[in-house]
C-alpha cells in the first residue's frame, strides 16, 4: 500500500525501497548499499544526492526529512557602521563612508 502525503505516519522510520518510494523530486534522507547516508531525491529511475551527484540504484532505504526546529523570534544584533569602507570599481580606490 503506497504512503500518502508529504509526511508519513512515523517520522524517522526507515522505509525499504522494496516497500515504497517517495515521489520524484522530493528531498528525503537515504541509506545506500555502500553504507552512505544523506539527503537525496529520485530523478527518473535513479537517485541523486542533494548536490546532484548520481547515486544510481544503490538506495536501499529512505525516510522523510525531519521537521525544522522551532526558533524564537529574536532580533539579530545591530552592528554599528558594518562596512565603513567600500571599493569603488570606477575609480579603483577604497571610499570611506
Amino acid at each position: 500500500m503506497p504512503l500518502d502525503g508529504p509526511r508519513y505516519a512515523e517520522p524517522g522510520r526507515w522505509i525499504p525501497t522494496s516497500a515504497d518510494m517517495p515521489d520524484y523530486g522530493i528531498a528525503v534522507i537515504v541509506a545506500t548499499s555502500e553504507g552512505e547516508v544523506g539527503e537525496a531525491h529520485r530523478y527518473d529511475e535513479h537517485w541523486r544526492w542533494a548536490n546532484e551527484v548520481d547515486i544510481g540504484d544503490h538506495v536501499t532505504h529512505w525516510q522523510d526529512l525531519p521537521e525544522a526546529p522551532a526558533v524564537a523570534n529574536v532580533e539579530p544584533p545591530k552592528i554599528e557602521n558594518p562596512a565603513p569602507e567600500r571599493w569603488n570599481y570606477e575609480t579603483g580606490e577604497w571610499e570611506i563612508r
